[in-house]
Parts: structure tokens; C-alpha cells; sequence
């Protein structure tokens, strides 16, 4: 009995040693400052590399799938504050990104897409709100390319050089 409390205890200990950790791994993405009354969501993501697939024209067709860093931010209303709107939201990030020179490729009245050259970084954003305006959510790529760690290697070298390869198949013996 004294055990399992141990092995327990050791467990909540080690939870809690990394919980804080976990947490603080995604922060306000630096191209954008929050809303005021708002509040970052840990539901929030970051992916060192991900996908999103960006709604870039009217008909539902007209996508573009984007890979590279990936952040998923959300936003809520703090308690006591107005609700500014959905268009105040949608409107203070499509106006941000044309003054800093990126062009809107969809917009609605709860989502908007938009592209952005930042220095060296191609930088896509999909801002979505509420009907309300009580929360809304930034899917946010840093266009870029994987570095590919996985290589072939030895079966690839023997079919290069020989023109075959060997491979061993081992099976249970006295099985089906």
C-alpha cells in the first residue's frame, strides 16, 4: 500500500514539474499584438511544422494548402469587457496587413485569409471569429520546407552499386 502512495505521489510530482513547461510553449505570435480585452487560450498550438489549407477565393474550390511553422491561437473576451464585434476583429487584422503591405486573399464576415512578406518570411493568416465577437482564433503559417532527417540508406546503397538488394524475412517457426 505504502508503495502505490509513493509511486503516486511521484507520478503528481513529475506532472506538475512539466506542466509548467507544457504551458509555456505557445505565446502571442510576435507579427501580431493581441485585441484589448482579450486573453490567449492554452488550447493554443505550435507546431515546429504543420499544414493549414487557407480558403483563398469565394467558392469552396479555391484553396491553398500551406506547410511550415504553425501557430493556433486562441483568443477569448475577458469577463466584464464590451463585445466589440465581429467586424472590429476581422476589420483590425485585414487593415494591420495591408498597412504592413500584405494583401487580403478572402474575406467574410467571421474569417478572413491574408498573405504577408515579412523580411525573409512569406507569412499566411486566417483570423476567425464569433458571430459575437466574444472570442476569435489565428491560424498562422510561416510558409518554409521541412528538413528531411529520414534517409534510405542501405537498401538504397545496395540496389545503387549492385543493382539488387537482400532482404530477410524471418517467420515464426510452426505458425500460420
Amino acid at each position: 500500500m505504502f508503495k502505490s502512495l509513493v509511486k503516486i505521489g511521484l507520478m503528481f510530482y513529475i506532472l506538475l514539474l512539466f506542466t509548467p513547461v507544457a504551458m509555456a510553449a505557445v505565446e502571442e505570435y510576435p507579427l501580431f499584438n493581441k485585441l484589448e480585452g482579450f486573453t490567449l487560450q492554452k488550447q493554443s498550438k505550435y507546431e515546429n511544422f504543420g499544414s493549414y489549407t487557407f480558403q483563398t477565393g469565394k467558392s469552396s474550390k479555391e484553396k491553398s494548402v500551406v506547410e511550415g511553422r504553425y501557430f493556433n491561437l486562441r483568443y477569448t473576451l475577458d469577463k466584464g469587457v464590451e463585445n466589440p464585434g465581429k467586424l472590429y476583429v476581422i476589420r483590425n487584422f485585414t487593415n494591420a496587413v495591408k498597412q504592413a503591405g500584405g494583401e487580403i486573399l478572402y474575406e467574410k464576415s467571421d474569417n478572413a485569409v491574408m498573405r504577408l512578406i515579412q523580411g525573409d518570411k512569406e507569412v499566411w493568416v486566417r483570423v476567425n471569429c464569433a458571430a459575437n465577437g466574444s472570442w476569435y482564433y489565428l491560424n498562422i503559417i510561416e510558409k518554409g520546407t521541412m528538413k528531411q532527417e529520414v534517409v534510405v540508406n542501405k537498401l538504397l546503397d545496395a540496389i545503387k552499386s549492385t543493382g539488387k538488394a537482400t532482404v530477410y524475412i524471418n517467420f515464426d517457426i510452426a505458425s500460420s
